[in-house]
């Protein structure tokens, strides 16, 4: 992967919001739409509060989540919140969004759904212009965890979606396979601060992709996706 580094997470956030933009402005002119993945925590609120303000035309971007927990959308740990709270304001207000907990009534259900519109929509269908994933201090991205029991089938699976078990006192949740991220026409690996970076470092390192599941994106190709590391 490309990597850029930062000075100060501000400069990330700016960086990526506006080529995130230029991304899904190209998409739109070339087909009349774009599809943006983005993850959660607290690391892209910065990003979100960027782009929303750019000038784009928001009412032909569709927002899906790369992961979620299996809270309600009004809950404080749900990604949807954080995404309806922080990204779709302002200009971004014109958008489309695509709950994972409104698509089942399970996760296994809402992964089903989910997977089905990736092949069925055509807002879907061509795939996620924009991925910006982010990395946690264990490496893992999305909700691929490190050794967990569904990590096999996050990376196997050629649906889009997987339902993750609840463990070691984690919610159950809904995240997009590597099929799906791998198939997104740019990622943006999002890292921030000296103990990410380190994992990072030893993480593009020789190894297996249990230990460190953020690896299955660092392989990826190189005309695929940039880290941006703040």
């Amino acid at each position: 992967m490309n990597s850029i580094r930062f000075v100060t997470p501000g400069e990330q956030s700016k960086y990526v919001a506006e080529e995130a933009a230029r991304l899904l402005d190209s998409a739109i002119t070339s087909r009349g739409q774009a599809l943006l993945a983005v993850s959660g925590g607290k690391s892209p609120i910065g990003i979100f509060e960027i782009l929303r303000t750019q000038s784009i035309a928001w009412g032909q971007v569709t927002i899906c989540l790369v992961d979620e927990r299996w809270v309600p959308p009004d809950h404080d740990r749900s990604n949807e919140k954080l995404v309806r709270v922080h990204l779709m304001q302002e200009k971004a207000a014109a958008s489309k969004f695509i709950s994972v907990y409104g698509a089942g009534s399970t996760p296994v259900e809402a992964a089903k759904v989910l997977s089905a519109k990736f092949i069925d929509s055509p807002a879907l269908g061509s795939g996620v212009d924009v991925a910006l994933l982010g990395m946690g201090e264990d490496g893992h991205t999305a909700s691929w965890f490190p050794r967990s029991q569904q990590l096999g089938d996050c990376l196997s699976s050629s649906h889009a979606y997987a339902a993750v078990s609840a463990e070691e006192g984690r919610d159950p949740r809904v995240t997009m396979t590597l099929s799906a991220v791998a198939n997104a026409k740019k990622i943006i690996l999002c890292v921030e601060g000296e103990v990410k970076r380190a994992v990072l470092a030893d993480a593009a390192g020789a190894g297996g992709v249990e230990q460190y599941p953020v690896r299955a994106v660092l392989r990826l190709p190189d005309n695929q996706a940039a880290i941006r590391v703040a």
